[in-house]
């Protein structure tokens, strides 16, 4: 309920229920009587558990940041005289696929329309996602300065990018034919 007190997106209280209510669901089974009874080698034993699942370490993350935002909240309402304290695991750092010079210059060639270069040019350009690039506008894009403006990128955080000339190239020539 807090969390959509606070105006949280569904895809968040999801995400918390998922997640922290696994950790609700963990306790109630190793029969842990109350928010006061929850100790940090439980959280400890929740996480390893969460973890022996076969998981990335990214959901492991995800789960251990859960509870102790669950813990921290149950401190903060008076559960508990103090927040457990929680480690959160390490996660290996990803790195996003690039695509060659060649491999940009094939899938331009393999572009049928002006739609489809103007598009691949500006996710190539700007490393917008793809949700991002597809909710645009024209009003969202100076083609005279290059800058983009999103009105909802993840998390809802207002964000610009800059397209370069050879962008703002092709998304000129798709306004006029397309």
């Amino acid at each position: 309920m807090s969390r959509r007190a606070s105006l949280c997106t569904d895809a968040s209280i999801a995400y918390y229920r998922d997640t922290a209510g696994g950790f609700v669901r963990w306790a109630i089974a190793q029969g842990i009587e109350g928010p006061t009874a929850i100790s940090g080698q439980q959280v400890r034993a929740y996480i390893a558990s969460v973890a022996a699942r076969g998981v990335s370490d990214g959901t492991v993350h995800a789960h251990a940041r859960a509870t102790k935002t669950f813990l921290r909240f149950l401190a903060m309402e008076g559960y508990r005289k103090e927040a457990v304290p929680v480690t959160l695991p390490k996660v290996a750092a990803k790195r996003l696929p690039v695509l060659t010079p060649e491999q940009v210059r094939a899938v331009l060639g393999a572009c049928r329309t002006a739609r489809d270069t103007a598009l691949v040019l500006l996710l190539v350009d700007t490393g917008l996602r793809r949700a991002e690039a597809l909710s645009l506008t024209w009003g969202d894009v100076d083609l005279e300065s290059g800058i983009v403006r999103l009105r909802s990128g993840k998390g809802r955080k207002a964000r610009t990018v800059v397209a370069g000339v050879t962008c703002r190239r092709g998304l000129l020539r798709y306004r006029w034919t397309g």
